[in-house]
């Protein structure tokens, strides 16, 4: 991957720029000796070899132990001196690249990054595609795949529930601008999956996303009574609708989906059940790499002997 690519949809183009997983590791993680190596070793396998980088700023001081490395300790003053001094780096914005002719044309499998597709799998799958991986070589990990993403809305119902409020919310939506951005901070993703980190996991961004969707549902209120099937599970849900409150009841359990107070646009029902996940059998092993651990690589319990 040293260029770019387009791809398209019944004729419509979108410019791809690949991701280098390599570097994704790397920085800011690891010693910045190896990330000017490896972009030595790509330029020398090709000219003009451009390498793509886009990633979550958490790891630049958000996630454990990276704020020490990266600011205190100089890692980011000392990357970005390097990055000037060598000469045959040279850093350039997307759209530049962009003006110039792709690579070629390619077309995209269904999927996310190889560790979405490791997390969305249960527990027992997760730990038996693991083990597979270990048996495989690395070259051929591209031709293994793991779970489809859209799954996390089954390994958590209330993950499922979260987004089809969203959706329903994006149905009744109306063309105030207000309205809209409330929305779109509510589609926030980080919020509805779940990984090795927090996510759907923990309560503020369930809260901050249902605060933006109830915030938003208040601008064009759908009042009344209805039935129709809300979390797309083939069985009808009732569904009470007024100004200072927004229901969901399933009848098949007599239970409350969603309670939301339109009053201070939470969500009363905001929990989260507890469930078995494939990193609770792994031990965290300290080591001295003169580094700071990828976020993959950290597992920390909150509380003592939680099983």
């Amino acid at each position: 991957l040293y260029s770019y690519y387009v791809t398209e949809d019944e004729g419509r183009i979108l410019k791809v720029f690949p991701i280098s997983m390599k570097l994704r590791y790397l920085i800011p993680f690891h010693p910045i000796d190896e990330t000017i190596n490896f972009l030595k070793e790509e330029e020398n396998k090709k000219d003009d070899c451009l390498k793509t980088l886009g990633d979550d700023g958490e790891k630049f001081g958000g996630w454990p132990g990276t704020y020490d490395w990266v600011f205190k300790k100089g890692w980011l003053d000392e990357f970005l001196c390097r990055i000037e001094r060598e000469s045959w780096i040279k850093p350039v914005f997307l759209h530049k690249i962009a003006n110039e002719p792709p690579t070629g044309r390619i077309y995209l499998p269904t999927s996310s990054y190889e560790e979405m597709g490791e997390w969305v799998l249960p527990p027992k799958r997760g730990m038996q595609y693991e083990e597979l991986k270990k048996t495989i070589d690395k070259k051929y990990y591209y031709l293994v795949h793991g779970g489809y993403f859209k799954n996390f809305l089954r390994k958590y119902p209330e993950a499922n529930n979260m987004q089809k409020r969203m959706l329903y919310v994006s149905k009744n939506i109306g063309n105030d601008i207000n309205a809209k951005l409330a929305l779109w901070r509510g589609q926030c993703s980080c919020a509805y999956w779940h990984g090795i980190f927090g996510g759907l996991y923990l309560p503020h961004l369930r809260e901050a996303i249902y605060k933006n969707l109830i915030e938003a549902d208040n601008f064009n209120i759908q009042k009344g009574l209805k039935s129709f099937d809300f979390d797309a599970d083939g069985e009808k849900e009732i569904i009470y609708s007024d100004e200072e409150f927004f229901i969901v009841i399933k009848p098949q359990s007599a239970s409350f989906i969603e309670i939301d107070d339109r009053r201070k646009n939470i969500n009363i029902l905001n929990y989260l059940g507890r469930r078995n996940e494939k990193y609770h059998q792994k031990i965290l092993q300290e080591t001295d790499s003169g580094g700071v651990k990828s976020i993959h690589e950290v597992l920390r319990s909150k509380e003592e002997n939680l099983h």
